[in-house]
């Protein structure tokens, strides 16, 4: 199986910047169960002031994972970035959201 590279890394890996088990204390736009963390992503992408995800570590009894979106990234609250037990942070690399949003626009 072939995967996709950029640089070196995974297409994944270039598009995202996943922190495991670290949380962002930042203004949310919403708090939401998902199915899973690409479909958290993914509503992400589409909301035009999300800037990043807190993830929930452990799936509830139905099999989601809660997902808060967030209107802010790690770079922007350093001293609101801590390690977490109980969550991931992923930040969307600033061009694709830069790309995301324009689509957007221009689909309009």
């Amino acid at each position: 199986e072939q995967k996709f590279t950029v640089s070196s890394k995974t297409f994944k890996q270039s598009l995202l910047s996943i922190d495991g088990y670290f949380y962002l204390t930042a203004p949310k736009i919403g708090t939401l169960l998902a199915f899973d963390d690409y479909e958290c992503i993914f509503l992400c992408l589409r909301n035009p002031s999300c800037w990043s995800v807190n993830l929930a570590v452990a799936r509830k009894r139905d099999a989601k994972i809660w997902c808060e979106l967030l209107s802010s990234h790690k770079h922007r609250f350093p001293e609101a970035f801590r390690e977490n037990r109980t969550s991931h942070h992923v930040s969307i690399m600033v061009g694709l959201v830069l790309l995301s949003k324009l689509l957007d626009f221009f689909q309009k």
